[in-house]
């Protein structure tokens, strides 16, 4: 089945982000494939995100904080597409990342997700945090980060949305509760996404593992109370 180029919803969450999300906002509007709609959801911020946004044709709502994941949840009750892509405020895309994941998931229908690979990029003066396992000479490497995601809505329907209880950890809780129903993802092998780590991104390494932890136990409580299914995620 041939996919509309406006049948992705784009959701940018953002908080403080002012030093990088014009960046952001033109690579997600400057796509090869145009998504059909980009939603910034600005999730308390009192720098001037919202300012910048409003310079953009963007969907834009302002919501007290309350986290990231309830921010792309915020997005997710807006989106009107058959397909979702997150970025985070301070990431980049490569102007052709939704064209070659939509054509993955073309070549692939079973498959409820495509990601892709991300070269990370440091802030000078920034060294690599404690929290960060991935590589630091410039290579691309498998990314499982948000950013990195393209998924059918239908997978959303199926596994849920973001856990807004956690502040953290929502995306690994996401791709294991995806994991433990059965879905499947294809990988994009190029380097389609730019992961920034900067000084306002180094998360408290006791915070995200007490968040991991949280989501290993949910993980295993699953899998002890229903044997593992296969979990209908319809083509689009």
């Amino acid at each position: 089945m041939t996919v509309a180029p406006s049948d992705v919803s784009v959701i940018i969450a953002v908080h403080n982000g002012e030093r990088f999300l014009e960046e952001a906002i033109k690579s997600a509007l400057g796509q090869t494939v145009a998504p059909l709609e980009v939603i910034l959801i600005n999730d308390g911020s009192t720098d001037a995100s919202a300012d910048i946004a409003r310079r953009f044709d963007v969907h834009y709502r302002f919501q007290t904080n309350r986290g990231v994941a309830a921010a792309r949840n915020a997005g997710l009750e807006l989106a009107r597409g058959s397909f979702v892509a997150f970025l985070d405020a301070d990431d980049l895309w490569h102007p052709d990342k939704l064209e070659q994941q939509l054509a993955a998931l073309r070549a692939n229908p079973a498959a409820a997700y495509a990601l892709c690979q991300h070269i990370a990029t440091f802030e000078p003066g920034v060294e690599p945090p404690k929290w960060y396992r991935g590589r630091t000479d410039g290579v691309s490497e498998p990314s499982f980060t948000p950013s990195a995601w393209l998924v059918r809505r239908s997978a959303l329907g199926a596994i849920g949305w973001f856990d807004p209880s956690l502040r953290r950890g929502e995306d690994t809780d996401w791709l294991a509760r995806a994991r433990d129903a059965g879905l499947t993802y294809v990988m994009v092998d190029a380097p389609l996404l730019a992961r920034r780590i900067h000084a306002a991104n180094l998360t408290g390494e006791s915070d995200i593992r007490t968040e991991l932890l949280t989501v290993l136990r949910r993980s295993i409580q699953r899998k002890q109370a229903v044997p593992r299914a296969e979990a209908k995620c319809g083509r689009d």
